[in-house]
């Protein structure tokens, strides 16, 4: 049976290890145009819908689900050759 210090320490090492991967998304999303960082944010950090967005930023739904596709792939990709 595991004892409630074994437990934490697992916790630490998922929070350290979750932390580790928010901070490279943040900083690789650095490295993208303004208008794929804008709508990651707005999507990602602010919770809102593609729609909620695409209203925001006066472009069409299909072109916030574009943007996060490209987004997504770029970001498995880049993490991919990383390994």
């Amino acid at each position: 049976m595991a004892s409630f210090a074994d437990v934490d320490d697992l916790r630490r090492a998922a929070d350290a290890d979750h932390a580790s991967q928010l901070e490279w998304v943040w900083t690789t999303l650095g490295q993208f145009p303004e208008e794929i960082r804008e709508t990651a944010v707005l999507v990602l950090a602010q919770q809102l819908s593609h729609g909620e967005v695409a209203s925001i930023l006066g472009v069409k739904e299909s072109t916030i689900s574009w943007r996060m596709h490209e987004l997504r792939k770029n970001l498995k990709q880049r993490a991919d050759e990383e390994r």
